[in-house]
């Protein structure tokens, strides 16, 4: 029997009224971190804007930039006003960008520093304002009134909310399970980008069993390194923590160095990597030690064997903070050497894989061995996935 599905923002709305001082979101290596209070200010100011812009429920709202606390801010911003959210890739040129804005509609364009420098809002001929994810200062507006409310967005804050935002301000939609609320833009594996249409039953869908079946809430840490684009770390990195209450890490130089820091500073629960960081890992803590001739010797006897692997298994979770109960590996096939050595010390990982057609991860490969599918059948209702076809938006 499915279990009916409980709307994100039923989590969401909850996680930001009882922690409103609690740590939400903080760019890994600065000082400032959003408070769940914090971020729904600046998320209520986002509405204002967007009002002041014109928009409505179902318009479209793109971003595009690096992962950063604002950027994630401005996605929640667009799902909790009842647009439609865009995530494209920055990775993208400023070409595949501009068209990838104008199929989808968007009327509003959130950028990072590199995208600004390669997209022209001349092309995007549909946007009202391109807003920076450093600051949100709107960096171009197509009639200058929108700039004009822009700089007096403070003083329509403080009258619409005299007492100042508080939590009892918190009441997100949880009634909309069946409308649009993400075209996310793929990596274009098989050709052009594709607009891929995700309801909130979809996104919804995954936050309840994630929250059901994984450990998230507040005092929880995460280091998030995998494209909020993408909907593996959208999913999993931002959305499901959030609804749990828990404290989110932006790591925005991927190097190995910076991100086993992050790990044993932030000591996350999980973490989510794809092989290649994973295979990094392995060749520098792993490989120099099991390459030993008295490692080998001793490998696979039945007492010195296991002690030997432990010590290289309490090695490896001591790098990733020591808290860790899964690494989760996705987006590729993981090297066999690297996951029989795993399987070998009884390392919390799981290979998943993820289908973005339907938000989420379908099936995992877990270090005992065994297959787990996370969309069991008779959880969720089929509603919940619609066939590939419904899902395309389809570049013409």
């Amino acid at each position: 029997m499915a279990i009916p599905t409980k709307h994100m923002f039923s989590y969401i709305n909850r996680s930001i009224r009882e922690g409103w001082n609690n740590p939400a979101l903080t760019n890994y290596g600065e000082l400032f971190t959003y408070t769940y209070g914090a971020m729904a200010t600046e998320m209520a100011r986002l509405h204002l804007f967007y009002e002041q812009l014109g928009l409505h429920e179902g318009d479209k709202i793109a971003l595009c930039g690096a992962n950063s606390a604002r950027w994630a801010i401005a996605l929640m911003s667009a799902f909790s006003y009842g647009a439609v959210a865009v995530s494209i890739l920055p990775d993208f040129t400023g070409a595949d960008i501009e068209r990838l804005v104008n199929h989808s509609d968007a009327q509003v364009l959130f950028v990072g520093p590199a995208v600004e420098q390669k997209v022209n809002p001349a092309n995007m001929p549909a946007l009202k304002a391109v807003i920076s994810t450093v600051d949100f200062h709107p960096v171009y507006t197509a009639d200058p009134a929108y700039r004009r409310e822009y700089e007096q967005l403070n003083t329509s804050f403080k009258e619409r909310y005299p007492k100042g935002f508080r939590p009892e301000d918190v009441h997100y939609r949880e009634d909309n399970l069946d409308d649009l609320a993400l075209i996310n833009y793929s990596s274009g594996t098989t050709g052009n980008p594709k607009g891929v249409m995700l309801s909130y039953r979809a996104l919804s869908s995954n936050v309840q069993y994630s929250i059901d079946n994984m450990e998230c809430h507040p005092g929880v840490n995460l280091v998030s390194m995998l494209p909020l684009a993408h909907m593996f770390g959208m999913m999993i990195e931002l959305i499901y923590q959030i609804a749990g209450g828990s404290h989110v890490y932006f790591v925005t130089r991927l190097t190995t160095p910076t991100l086993m820091k992050a790990f044993r500073e932030c000591q996350p629960l999980i973490i989510l990597v794809v092989p290649m960081v994973l295979e990094k890992i392995y060749e520098k803590k792993i490989r120099p030690v099991v390459s030993k001739p008295i490692v080998r010797l001793l490998w696979n006897t039945p007492i010195a064997g296991r002690l030997v692997r432990n010590r290289i298994r309490q090695g490896l979770m001591d790098a990733f903070g020591g808290k860790l109960k899964s690494l989760i590996s996705g987006g590729a096939a993981l090297n066999p050497e690297v996951e029989k050595c795993l399987m070998d010390i009884r390392f919390p990982y799981l290979s998943a894989v993820a289908a973005v057609q339907g938000a989420q991860l379908r099936t995992t490969r877990r270090s005992d061995g065994d297959t787990h599918r996370l969309v069991r059948s008779g959880y969720c209702s089929r509603r919940d996935f619609a066939p590939w076809r419904q899902y395309h938006a389809g570049l013409l």
